[in-house]
């Protein structure tokens, strides 16, 4: 399983529109599709260790996953324990929002 404190915005830029598979307990595992890889804020080398950035997915209208941890997985990265929240649904499906500080 990757580190999440070194995960940077570079590492998931190549994975955009890359499906990542979430398993929820009570249904089926689905695909989440990284749509969005976004810096947050400037980056200060003195205040911290990376540039702060979100990730926004994408997945089926139903089920909605409630804000908490989900593990995706991916092939660049095996296993990711993530904490998304659902930000809405827009025209293809529920989109979801992970931000890495």
């Amino acid at each position: 399983m990757a580190d999440l404190k070194t995960l940077s915005l570079e590492q998931f830029e190549p994975c955009l529109m890359q499906q990542f598979v979430v398993t929820p307990k009570e249904h089926k595992p689905f695909h989440l599709q990284l749509i969005a890889v976004d810096k947050r804020g400037d980056f200060d080398p003195d205040f911290a260790d990376r540039q702060a950035f979100s990730l926004i997915f994408r997945g089926p209208y139903e089920p909605v996953l409630p804000q908490q941890i989900w593990s995706l997985a991916h092939e660049a990265f095996g296993a990711l324990d993530i904490f998304l929240v659902p930000i809405g649904p827009d025209k293809k499906g529920m989109r979801y929002e992970a931000v890495f500080t």
